[in-house]
Parts: structure tokens; sequence; C-alpha cells
């Protein structure tokens, strides 16, 4: 609780500016909130304090036209936690610390390399060897006094989870693999907390926000079978600006879920691939058969649409394709029949990564079908893939296809 001197110190301490659009304001700067600051009030109290007197602190001033005062309040009373520190996490931990989040949680307990410096914001090549958590709590302090930091040098597992984001408002992926994001996704779901997912790959990446109720990461991704570790970019790499394009939209998805300001990525999820400059949402379970939608008989196939996303798109220099077959086997085939080359030549000796029953990180070569190394959505829906030839298909079928991603 500000005492009421420190109220007076603050009504004392405002001035009177002018915003680019012409309209006055009264605002309070940083020298002032840190010279008003004493041992038992916070730089973050005072300028919660200044803004619920309507005074707003100069760092804030461009959140309070998309937000307002009180928006810019819940996030400075919000903890996010942050699983990685790395491509994704680093950039997500600059902008919640610049946007005001009052406490961040980092957990990563992996050191930086010198194949980060190409993309991970936090990396130096002074930092290289260093904890990356350390180091951006660190760089959080340097850019905004007011926000509490709390590291994890350690890896989440289903032990330490739920101690690790206990406290957390939501919880940001920057991982690099499936099966830690299947971790964290449970662990949110048991503490009540929104899970914002997103993946790189390439010039490719997507994105979306998870409530406790909904599926999540198993509308897209099959827990129950050979889960990949890594995707597409183990051999495709992330080039700077990926990662960068993707956090953004990550953390405008924080910012939303803590202000109530928009609508999150709810069982959409979000693709964005900068290549050729094209993005699409894939609404996850939303589309229903309608009783009486005519289903495929003998000697009459279902008129369907496939749609292709990201590399496969890219490389197959198709987006969309309509066709007609009875089940997906006969969809698949066609598509093997029809793009067996380019298949052949790009994905069907693809390099996947997984984690075996000891822990530790096998690398190896799969071939063969294409439901065995991309992901497969029959109307926004997953199919496990040992049903997934035998699936019937009805008129106005969507089947989206896209390469797996899991970097961060």
């Amino acid at each position: 609780m500000v005492s009421k001197e420190i109220i007076q110190r603050i009504e004392e301490s405002k001035e009177l500016h002018l915003a680019p659009n012409g309209k006055e304001y009264f605002g309070i700067s940083l020298m002032a909130i840190k010279s008003i600051a004493q041992e038992e009030t916070s730089v973050k109290e005072i300028k919660i304090a200044a803004l619920e007197k309507g005074i707003v602190p100069l760092r804030y001033h461009r959140n309070i036209g998309t937000i307002g005062r009180e928006g810019q309040i819940k996030l400075l009373h919000s903890t996010v936690a942050v699983v990685g520190a790395g491509g994704l996490g680093g950039g997500i931990i600059e902008l919640l610390a610049r946007q005001g989040v009052g406490h961040i949680i980092i957990i990563d307990s992996d050191c930086f390399s010198e194949t980060n410096l190409n993309r991970q914001l936090m990396s130096t090549e002074k930092s290289l060897g260093e904890y990356k958590a350390i180091i951006a709590a660190n760089r959080v302090k340097q850019v905004n006094s007011a926000v509490m930091v709390t590291p994890y040098t350690e890896r989440v597992t289903p032990e330490n989870a739920h101690n690790l984001l206990g406290g957390a408002r939501v919880v940001v992926d920057g991982l690099d693999n499936l099966p830690s994001r299947f971790v964290v996704e449970e662990a949110a779901r048991n503490l009540g907390i929104p899970f914002v997912y997103g993946a790189v790959a390439g010039f490719s990446g997507q994105l979306m926000t998870i409530f406790p109720e909904d599926k999540g990461l198993s509308s897209i991704f099959d827990p129950s079978g050979d889960l990949s570790t890594q995707g597409v970019e183990l051999e495709i790499g992330i080039p700077s600006a990926t990662p960068a394009m993707v956090m953004a939209w990550q953390v405008q998805e924080v910012i939303k879920l803590i202000t109530g300001v928009g609508k999150p990525l709810r069982n959409r999820l979000l693709w964005l691939e900068a290549e050729q400059g094209t993005t699409g949402v894939i609404k996850l379970g939303q589309k229903t058969r309608k009783r009486g939608e005519i289903v495929s008989r003998v000697g009459q196939k279902a008129s369907i649409t496939i749609c292709f996303h990201g590399l496969l798109s890219l490389k197959l220099a198709v987006e969309s394709l309509p066709l007609e077959a009875d089940n997906c086997g006969e969809a698949l085939d066609y598509l093997e029949e029809k793009f067996g080359p380019q298949f052949r030549e790009q994905f069907h000796q693809f390099r996947v990564s997984r984690w075996d029953a000891e822990g530790k990180i096998v690398t190896g070569y799969v071939s063969g079908r294409l439901e065995d190394f991309c992901l497969l959505l029959l109307n926004g829906r997953k199919v496990d893939n040992r049903n997934l030839r035998q699936a019937k298909l009805r008129g106005g079928d969507t089947l989206d296809i896209f390469p797996p991603s899991a970097g961060g």
C-alpha cells in the first residue's frame, strides 16, 4: 500500500506533456519515479500508484492508446512464465519487460553457444557459455527496473513443472522440442492457465493460444505416437528474422489475455510463411459435418480439398488442390502419384530426432508415406496416423497438410 506522502510526491512530480496527436496528458519521468521510490516502496508500486491517479509513466505512454491505463496496471500486477530463453523466448522476455509485465519467470537449463548468435537476441559473443536464463534476467533488469525476474537454470519436467510455473497468469512457449511442450501444456492445464504455443522452422512459423479446457497440441500432434522431438528445422535451419516474426505474435497474445483487449488465437493455428509472404489460419476442430451431408458411396467419390502449407506449398508450387476420394488413404496415394518426385526429393528421407526410453536423443531418418513426417488435419482435427488411411471422406471435407515445426 502506497502512503499518502508518496501519493503527494507523485502529484508534485507530474509534468504536462504533449502527445504526438496533439493532446495533453500528465506524465512522470523515470528519474522522478526512482527518486520517490524507497526501501518499503518499489518502482513498480510507484508506477501503479501514478497510473491509478491518471499520471502516466513516460515509458508506458505509447502503450496506453491500445490497452489503456487499466490495461497497463493489469500488466504490472501480472506474472508471466517463459519456458525457454532462446530464439523465441529471448525476444518474448525482452518485449514483455518493455511492455511492463510486473514479474517474469524464466526457465531454461541451456547455455549460449555460437550457433545461437544468428537469431537469439539475448546472446552476445561475451555471453557464450553462460546460462540463458541468467543472461536474460540481467537484461530485463537493464530494460525495466520495475520488473521482478525469477530465473531457473533447470529443464522443465513433469516433476518440477508445477513448482516452476506456480503463480504465473500465462505460460509462453520458447521451447525447441515437442515432448517438453506437452509437459508444459499439461502443467498449464492443471494450473488452470493459458499456454501460448509457438514454433519456427526456416522461413515459417506457427502459433496458437491454448486454454486449459482446449485439446491444444493434441489437435495437431499425436502424443501417443512416436513423437519427434524436433521438426523440419533440423534440415532447413532457422534464419534470424523467423523467431522475431512469431514471438511478436506470441507477446501480443499474452497482452490480450492479461488486459482483455482483443481476441486470442484460441482453437486457431496461425501459420506464417515469409518466403512467399503468405499467412493462414487453420480452425482446429471447428468444422462439423451436418446431418444429410453427402457421404461417399460405392461408385461415388467425395469431393474434397487438399490444402498445403509452408514449405510443402513452396516446394510443390501449389497451395490447394481439389480432388475426389473415398478415404484419406486414397487421397494420399493420389498425392504420392502426382507429386512423387518432389516428395521423394524433399521429404522421403527426412531426418528426425526423438527421445528414447532412457531419455537420450536419437537422430535418424524416416522414409515412406507422407503422413509419417508431415502433420495432417482432417476438418481441423488431428487423426491418429494408425487410423488415418481408413478415415472416410465426405463432400466438402478439407485435409490440411504442413511440415512439422518445433524450433524455438
